[in-house]
């Protein structure tokens, strides 16, 4: 099914999101486009976000034919650095970027990736979508997770464009649930699962 917004007076565009559900999967396609409708000084960016139950650990993958950076994730928001530091490691040979969380912080995490996932014991909620490795980030980060204490937030973003108008942009998210075996490791099956 679709949705489609009425055109912004602000920004010259209309969003379209489709939903598709494949035939025998546990996945979920969700299509999301920005469709320039008059001429607006205004670059765009789609900003995919979900709101989850606070997972027992939150692992951002890091690109590695990505540009490289000074840090391997980005810090973006946090009241409490001290908590958070000590939570947060780089894993799978630099990889992925796993952060498994004691406490309430609000703070906010961003890797240049193409997968973000929730671990809850042994059922994993994955998120990804095409990483364009030349696009512009603004936040420098393509994939990002958001702890507020209560829930985390799953977060994919595309890249800034700036459209003419009839131009679109479009961002494709894939989500897919997964419960595997406990005597598995979750991260191992992350970190070996197919990148696209």
């Amino acid at each position: 099914s679709t949705i489609q917004s009425p055109e912004s007076p602000h920004y010259g565009v209309g969003v379209r999101r489709t939903f598709s559900l494949p035939a025998s999967t546990s996945q979920a396609v969700i299509t999301n486009q920005i469709l320039r409708v008059k001429a607006n000084p205004h670059p765009v960016q789609v900003w995919a976000v979900t709101q989850i139950h606070e997972p027992d650990t939150a692992v951002l993958d890091i690109a590695k034919d990505g540009p490289e950076m000074p840090t391997p994730f980005i810090k973006m928001t946090d009241e409490t650095p001290a908590k958070v530091e000590g939570y947060v490691r780089t894993i799978g040979d630099g990889g992925a970027v796993e952060w498994t969380q004691e406490g309430t912080p609000h703070a906010k995490l961003g890797t240049l990736g193409r997968w973000v996932a929730g671990v809850f014991g042994n059922v994993i909620f994955r998120q990804s979508a095409v990483l364009n490795v030349h696009g512009a980030y603004p936040e420098a980060s393509s994939v990002q997770v958001y702890r507020a204490g209560s829930y985390t937030e799953l977060e994919l973003l595309s890249p800034l464009m700036q459209l003419a108008p009839g131009e679109s942009l479009t961002h494709t998210v894939t989500w897919s649930l997964s419960e595997i075996s406990r005597e598995l490791d979750p991260i191992d099956y992350l970190l070996n699962a197919d990148p696209k």
